[in-house]
């Protein structure tokens, strides 16, 4: 159980700067809708760019394939195998909801694709063993939540839902904390 806290604790010590955009976020939620940020936020053009970016991001830094384990740093090159077939997936998932006009199949796609990340997110980026004991140290980082973030308010637009912001900022980081518990729990026991 202290290794649940620790890590919670953790995440939100060492990823403050998340629960800052949060509160700022929260901050701005009024309806101002000529604001940039407003329409930035709830249009679907700018919203698959960053998803986009978000993806390139994953693939050149390989944050979308992190395979630590313990001391021994595992990281295999950019352009290995693995890495370029997560990629691939992702993009044509994304680029195939872009190029449909009709919601409905726009919006399966794109949650195929949240799908498909979200098990690569739980299952290929396993908890990190650390030390002489084992002690599991959760795989996650700012970078998986600003991608789901981005992944839920993209399919949030698509929708038409217009749900708040914060609403998928809270989603989200239930998701995250979701993660560390999956990774953590199962090395208490």
């Amino acid at each position: 159980m202290y290794d649940v806290l620790e890590d919670l604790v953790m995440f939100v010590w060492e990823y403050a700067f998340l629960w800052v955009l949060l509160l700022m976020l929260l901050y701005f939620k009024k309806k101002n809708t000529n604001s940039l940020f407003y329409k930035y936020v709830h249009q679907q053009t700018p919203l698959f760019i960053a998803l986009f970016l978000v993806i390139l991001f994953g693939f050149f830094t390989n944050q979308d394939n992190d395979q630590q384990i313990g001391c021994i740093q595992f990281i295999e090159p950019v352009y290995a195998l693995k890495n370029i077939v997560y990629f691939s997936i992702s993009l044509a998932l994304v680029i195939v909801a872009l190029l449909f006009k009709d919601k409905d199949i726009r919006v399966r796609v794109l949650y195929l694709e949240l799908l498909y990340w979200l098990i690569k997110l739980f299952i290929t980026n396993k908890a990190h063993l650390v030390g002489i004991g084992g002690y599991t140290v959760a795989n996650v980082t700012p970078f998986d939540y600003l991608s789901l973030v981005v992944r839920l308010q993209l399919i949030n637009v698509v929708l038409e839902k217009k749900a708040k912001l914060a609403k998928v900022l809270i989603v989200a980081a239930i998701v995250i904390l979701c993660k560390i518990a999956f990774d953590i729990v199962p090395s208490m026991f």
